[in-house]
């Protein structure tokens, strides 16, 4: 009984080393083919294409950087220098005295209600009615917390 079973065992693990085999032969095939198609498009004029305006932008990039270091040296020197020196203290920055003045400016609006809330003959006329007593006697609780 054991050698019908040893027999189909034996038959069962050289289908699957067969089938090993198949799947082997077929992942090299596939690797084959994935480093024909990297070559191909290392090759084509696309590809080229690409890598030159990458090439372009990278040294485009280093070449700002180059720049933008150098202007922050220079600007830190001029720093460094206008501290030094009390009559470059208040052009430090770059900016001229008149835009500094400009930008100093505050802007001035008149307050709302204003002076009107102050003076309250525009609402009591003449005769005076209960209705303008109210009034003035609200515009006065309303003036006293808002210090006008």
């Amino acid at each position: 009984m054991d050698k019908p079973r040893t027999d189909e065992r034996s038959a069962e693990l050289e289908e699957a080393e067969g089938q090993i085999e198949t799947l082997e032969r077929e992942l090299d095939e596939a690797h084959r083919e994935i480093s024909r198609l990297n070559s191909e498009l290392a090759q084509s004029p696309a590809r080229k294409a690409l890598d030159r305006a990458r090439d372009a932008k990278i040294s485009l990039l280093e070449k700002e950087k180059g720049d933008l270091e150098e202007r922050l040296h220079s600007f830190k020197q001029h720093e460094m220098a206008g501290w030094s020196t009390p009559g470059k203290l208040s052009s430090a920055s770059g900016i001229s005295p008149m835009h500094r003045q400009i930008l100093n400016m505050t802007l001035r609006t008149p307050k709302t209600p204003g002076s009107i809330a102050r003076r309250k003959q525009y609402i009591s006329p003449l005769r005076p009615s209960p209705l303008n007593t109210s009034m003035c006697t609200f515009i006065d609780v309303m003036a006293t917390p808002l210090a006008f």
